[in-house]
């Protein structure tokens, strides 16, 4: 039980410090964007231990070696998690209209497809190919249609504002 405790005392410490750095600093300055880079860091890393610590705690059997089960569950697990927390940064990022999460979000998705074209497809299992390929193009379908969405209503705003501008002068 300790060890869930730690790996939400550690998750809260770093947004915690996400926070300060953001209320301290503007959200453009360079200590409150490495401090959120830090933290979905900290959170990309503790998640993909516990995916690791699940695994063994949940497949341990005398047949298969830790080993064996670990780079397995490394090469399908973490990209759909990577994926999710991706998507989830992308909505954070389109619903509070913060840029940052966005560009993060990107960034942890290129690094996922990096990963799965160029280690993961390698001695793979068919299933296991086929659940990531198909979680994460899922994935790729429904930020794409998210950024059309918010390109809409980007510009919506902008013609608004133009109007209001124009009402006003």
């Amino acid at each position: 039980m300790f060890h869930y405790l730690s790996t939400l005392f550690v998750i809260t410490i770093s947004f915690l410090i996400w926070r300060s750095y953001s209320k301290l600093y503007s959200e453009k300055s360079v200590l409150s964007i490495l401090s959120l880079w830090f933290t979905v860091f900290v959170f990309i890393f503790v998640g993909s231990s516990e995916l690791d610590h699940l695994t063994v705690l949940t497949q341990v059997d005398a047949n298969n070696s830790i080993q064996a089960m670990l780079l397995q569950s490394r090469k399908i697990s973490y990209p759909i998690f990577w994926g999710i927390t991706s998507f989830t940064l992308m909505f954070i990022g389109m619903k509070s209209k913060n840029q940052m999460f966005r560009i993060i979000s990107l960034s942890v998705f290129a690094i996922t497809l990096i990963k799965l074209f160029t280690w993961d497809i390698i001695g793979i299992n068919e299933a296991g190919k086929i659940t990531a390929f198909i979680s994460l193009g899922i994935l790729l379908l429904v930020v794409s249609f998210m950024y059309q969405k918010l390109k809409r209503l980007i510009l919506e705003d902008d013609i608004k504002n133009k109007q209001n501008d124009i009402t006003k002068g």
